[in-house]
C-alpha cells in the first residue's frame, strides 16, 4: 500500500481521516492482493456483528 506505518495507524484510530487519496491507495492493494467482493463483504459483516456485540457489551 506504501503508506507509512505512523500513518497507517492513525488510520486505524480514526486520528486521520480517511480521505480519497487513502482510499484510491487501498483501493490499489485490494487490486494487487485480488480481494473479492465476496471476501470484503464478509469482512464487513464481521466488523458490523463486532460493533454490535461491543454495544451490546457497554
Amino acid at each position: 500500500m506504501k503508506i507509512d506505518i505512523g500513518t497507517l495507524s492513525r488510520l486505524e484510530r480514526n486520528e486521520l481521516d480517511f480521505s480519497i487519496h487513502y482510499e484510491s491507495k487501498f483501493n490499489q492493494a485490494l487490486e494487487r492482493l485480488k480481494v473479492s467482493q465476496l471476501e470484503l463483504e464478509t469482512v464487513k459483516r464481521v466488523i458490523e456483528l463486532k460493533r454490535q456485540q461491543n454495544k451490546k457489551e457497554e
